[in-house]
């Protein structure tokens, strides 16, 4: 079996037993408060013995089917298009995961409300308050892996050019395809985390400030994820360059076989590392009593202000970038960031047009 046989192999089980881990993790939030809750819905004992069964037979069905329609999809475009498929069509699958399983959580709780216990909300329901800690990217950015992933993405630019100047005669679309992605994914990311430290907190009155405590762990949490995804996406582009500077002689086997090894190693590790932050936050979650977040961003949207039955909102007085809709989440388009991300989805799909060519 060949080395890049084996080395997709092991991106491949890396990456799918991620979603399967997360898959399994999902299955099981409905419950996470106990028997008695839908997620945050107080439903009384007996709930997913009887009218719950169904409600939560939904949930999971529809969760599966998303997972697969996903994996199918990254399958096929890595077969079809290779690196650069596999890539392309995994940050958009995720994207699109994310927004399916939102829609999904979204209507499962609408269907258990309509089985919520009379005159029993949950411990802090009361109303929604949001954290006005001022918050910037520079807050939560670690200087070592900024320094470590500048130094890889840097390196690999003047590798480039380098190839470009040693070797113009190359099939430079295809030879850069793959590095241009990895560049681009990387500028992703981090407009990703500028996002994810903007988002509005909203917070129940009561026990805010440990439901506060709790969601800066869980942005944090999300931040190093970022972090970790920009290292692995940085190790692909350094190889992509060194291959286009020197070719296929660049190292011997033995070499690569340590290079491909370290990059496992590192996976490996940062799997293990997302696995315990997310017990630890799982576990401080469990010690704060279920709340309903009333609003989204702390500042409710103005129904008149939706558009094509709530696919478009415009609302230049409301600070969040999203809020929720009629069909769930959408972007606020009175906001410039929003312009900001839609540019980059469609820089992406240039990319994706580019690669099937």
């Amino acid at each position: 079996m060949s080395q890049g046989v084996l080395v997709a192999a092991a991106v491949g089980l890396f990456f799918f037993g991620t979603r399967l881990w997360s898959l399994r993790k999902r299955l099981g939030l409905p419950r996470f408060w106990g028997g008695a809750y839908f997620f945050s819905v107080p439903v009384g004992e007996g709930f997913y013995r009887g009218d719950g069964a169904p409600v939560l037979r939904w949930y999971r069905n529809r969760l599966l089917a998303s997972f697969a329609t996903e994996a199918a999809a990254i399958l096929l475009a890595a077969w079809l298009f290779g690196w650069t498929g596999f890539v392309v069509t995994a940050l958009i699958g995720s994207a699109l995961l994310a927004f399916s399983m939102q829609r999904i959580t979204a209507e499962a709780i609408r269907r258990a409300r309509a089985h919520e216990l009379p005159g029993a909300p949950p411990p802090g329901q009361s109303a929604a308050v949001t954290s006005l800690q001022p918050r910037r990217l520079s807050g939560y950015t670690d200087k070592v892996t900024e320094a470590v992933i500048l130094v890889m993405v840097a390196g690999s630019v003047v590798l480039l050019a380098y190839a470009k100047a040693q070797h113009p005669w190359a099939n430079w679309r295809e030879l850069l395809l793959f590095p241009a992605v990895m560049l681009y994914l990387q500028l992703g990311v981090v407009l990703l985390k500028s996002g994810i430290v903007a988002w509005r907190t909203p917070l129940p009155e009561q026990d805010a400030e440990r439901h506060l405590q709790l969601k800066e762990e869980g942005r944090r949490y999300l931040l190093r994820v970022c972090d970790w995804m920009r290292l692995i996406g940085a190790f692909f582009l350094a190889h992509a360059a060194v291959k286009a500077a020197f070719g296929d002689e660049w190292a011997t086997g033995t070499a690569r076989a340590v290079v491909w090894t370290s990059l496992l190693g590192l996976a490996v590790i940062l799997l293990i590392t997302m696995h315990r932050e997310s017990r630890r936050i799982l576990e401080l979650a469990r010690q704060v009593a279920p709340a309903r977040n009333t609003t989204i961003g702390g500042c409710p949207p103005t129904s008149g202000r939706f558009a094509a039955g709530g696919l478009f909102y415009y609302g230049p007085d409301n600070p969040s970038l999203l809020v929720r809709g009629p069909r769930g989440f959408t972007f606020n388009f009175a906001d410039q960031r929003t312009y900001y991300f839609l540019g980059y989805f469609a820089g992406l799909a240039a990319l994706a047009l580019a690669s099937l060519r």
